[in-house]
């Protein structure tokens, strides 16, 4: 006779099936935290572009002075108009590690989320917007949510042995 039930071999202990605390909330914390300031980077490297490519580069002309002065507030702005934008996709990624999703699920929630934020970011700041600026818009969004979805991957990956309960 067994004092409870027995578990077929090869299966994953209830421990083996818990996410536990620490693996969701380091996801949502790295889109919160550094989803704004990737963001806000590649936009500064949109305008760097975009300005260096102009007829006259006056970005090169004049040089960066004034560019260098205004990056603190263009991080102030990234946040406050970021900051929302990053905590939607980081209860999105959150989600994803919750139900335990393959790595290329949770990529693919993440850039369906970055698609929906770019959508919405633009509708609310100005429907009649030209196509040029919904794609850029569309890039960056793109590009902070896969960046920050790699980021949390390495972070849990650098953090995976101290995070598996003990006896795994």
């Amino acid at each position: 006779m067994t004092d409870g039930p027995t578990q077929p071999l090869g299966a994953a202990s209830p421990a083996a099936n818990r996410v536990g605390i620490a693996r969701p909330l380091i996801v949502f914390l790295v889109f919160a935290i550094l989803g704004p300031l990737v963001g806000g980077a590649l936009g500064v490297v949109v305008l760097l572009t975009a300005m260096s490519l102009g007829p006259d580069a006056p970005l090169l002309r004049d040089g960066m002075e004034d560019l260098y002065k205004a990056i603190p507030l263009f991080v102030q702005i990234s946040y406050l108009l970021g900051g929302i934008q990053a905590v939607f996709l980081g209860v999105v990624a959150m989600l994803a590690t919750i139900l335990r999703w393959r790595a290329l699920g949770s990529l693919l929630s993440v850039i369906g989320a970055s698609l929906v934020a770019s959508f919405i970011f633009v509708m609310l700041v100005d429907p009649r917007a030209p196509r040029l600026g919904f794609y850029i818009f569309l890039g960056v969004h793109l590009g902070a949510g896969i960046a920050c979805w790699l980021i949390a991957q390495v972070v849990l990956r650098l953090c995976g042995r101290a995070l598996r309960p003990a006896g795994n």
